[in-house]
């Protein structure tokens, strides 16, 4: 683990070689983008074109992520292509749930050495360089399943053979709507299954006035949280899992939201949908190729979330590695965010120490760039001043616009003021009645969500968890806006109307 970043110059940016391609769903902090430009640099092209390649990309202090124009053009052009080969689409699905699976596996096999106080430096060392190498493996896995879901890849044909169905679909659903319904997944991810075991911890609370130190309701709470408490987590970065004072305090809130009614109406709808889904499934039962892209929709949407989730299990499980790290290091375990991998290990084998007054220094701001497989980074008052510069430029929106146009993933019309949140703890104080306004949503937007009257995204495609945690919910939903969170402002009074795809400023 001895690669070189170099320091980061204004004339290395050229600002027209760059695009914003998307606002990180949480924290991106220094030590998850050295992760991603070595991941990406050194795996994703190599995965789509079966040939060595590097990949540029640039991240600023502001969690967003822009790509390098040319590039990601030809690139990914190449995986759209790519997929039109079944073989090659089937194992990419394949592989967005199984890799990640591995590394949750490996994860487990390094949790007895790191509940082992007597473990030495030198071997906390080798744990975290076999993370590391696991963990650029698997990043990739997010930006492919990302982008065909995003790009309506699968989608856009299952709609374009549908069209030739359209007058037997119409006599049961709308066609728009039986889109919609016919691409959900079949299989169930961690956070659909979440919101049963929680409607049990509701169901006890209700009946229970002091339903904390209620031992059914304890014993069941610990179950759900060997289960999901790595919901409140995000991927590799300082964030603890949840705890059971936190879970209480979900779960309270729930009972004032009308948790159990809520989730009993969406159960309603789901089997409706399903009931739906199956009837268009026997109208087109006999066109094998319909079948077929139907089949590659729901896996697609299903590994989309799944795969993330076995992410967020096993790096949830690293924390305890990052912890132990940083009580070696004689440093705090939230300053580990501003440490590179490599800076860890050598640490931890007593080859370097960090230079007085540089975690501060981090702490203030920063620019990471991987460009022609060289990494690049400034940190500090300048690279938060240039964080500020490549944000400024190439995040220009006209403010006179009013209205814009997206993609519906779950059909209605809402009336509210907007909450912009873009992380999920701008979120959590969202008020029922409320428009969640995001630019993609995670596990931890899901109680927000819950509680909006409609939920507006910057990005996502008909099998993006926005897409389909809207549906489960039965909430309006409107994706793919582009500019929603630079447009709008907390406070605006908008109306969504997820029947036409669009979101306008009332007052």
């Amino acid at each position: 683990m001895d690669y070189e970043v170099k320091k980061l110059k204004k004339e290395d940016v050229v600002l027209s070689d760059w695009a914003f391609e998307a606002q990180q769903r949480g924290e991106q902090p220094i030590s998850l983008c050295d992760f991603f430009c070595r991941a990406l640099s050194g795996y994703l092209v190599e995965d789509i074109t079966g040939k060595k390649g590097t990949y540029n990309y640039l991240f600023t202090d502001s969690n967003r992520l822009y790509l390098y124009l040319k590039e990601a053009e030809t690139y990914f052009g190449k995986l759209r292509k790519r997929v039109k080969d079944q073989t090659f689409l089937a194992q990419m699905i394949k592989n967005s749930i199984e890799i990640p699976r591995q590394f949750n596996h490996q994860s487990d096999k390094a949790m007895p050495f790191l509940n082992d106080p007597a473990i030495t430096n030198e071997r906390l060392a080798e744990l975290w360089k076999d993370m590391d190498e696991r963990f650029t493996r698997v990043i990739p896995w997010f930006w492919y399943p990302w982008y065909l879901s995003k790009e309506n890849v699968v989608t856009d044909d299952v709609k374009k053979q549908l069209e030739k169905y359209r007058a037997e679909i119409e006599k049961i659903v709308d066609f728009d709507e039986a889109l919609l319904t016919i691409v959900f997944p079949l299989k169930k991810t961690g956070f659909q299954l979440e919101q049963t075991e929680m409607y049990g911890l509701v169901e006890i609370a209700e009946r229970s006035p002091d339903f904390k130190n209620d031992p059914a309701f304890r014993a069941k709470a610990e179950e759900y949280l060997k289960k999901y408490d790595w919901l409140t987590t995000f991927i590799l970065t300082p964030v603890l899992p949840m705890t059971m004072e936190q879970l209480i305090e979900r779960v309270t809130r729930a009972t004032r939201e009308n948790f159990k009614e809520n989730y009993l109406t969406q159960k309603e709808v789901n089997e409706k949908n399903s009931r739906t889904a199956e009837k268009i499934m026997e109208i087109v039962q006999s066109d094998s190729a319909l079948v077929a892209d139907i089949g590659y929709s729901r896996e697609l949407a299903y590994v989309l979330t799944a795969g993330i989730e076995e992410a967020y299990i096993a790096t949830s499980k690293y924390l305890k590695l990052m912890q132990m790290a940083a009580e070696r290091m004689g440093i705090s375990f939230i300053d580990m965010k501003y440490l590179l991998s490599k800076e860890v290990y050598k640490t931890l084998r007593g080859e370097m120490t960090l230079p007085e007054g540089e975690l501060a220094e981090r702490r203030k701001g920063f620019v990471m760039m991987i460009l022609s497989g060289q990494q690049y980074a400034i940190y500090g008052d300048e690279g938060h001043a240039m964080s500020a510069w490549i944000d400024t430029a190439l995040n220009q929106v006209d403010t006179s616009i009013t209205e814009l146009k997206g993609q519906i993933a779950c059909k209605g019309n809402a009336t509210g003021r907007v909450k912009l949140a873009t992380t999920p703890t701008e979120a959590h104080d969202l008020k029922e009645g409320e428009i969640l306004v995001c630019p993609m949503t995670n596990p931890d937007y899901v109680p927000a969500m819950k509680r909006s009257a409609a939920i507006v995204t910057d990005e996502g495609g008909l099998l993006s968890h926005a897409a389909i945690m809207s549906r489960e919910f039965g909430k309006p939903c409107v994706i793919a806006t582009k500019i929603a969170t630079k447009l709008f402002k907390n406070g605006d009074m908008i109306e969504v109307d997820a029947e036409k795809g669009i979101v306008k400023i009332i007052k």
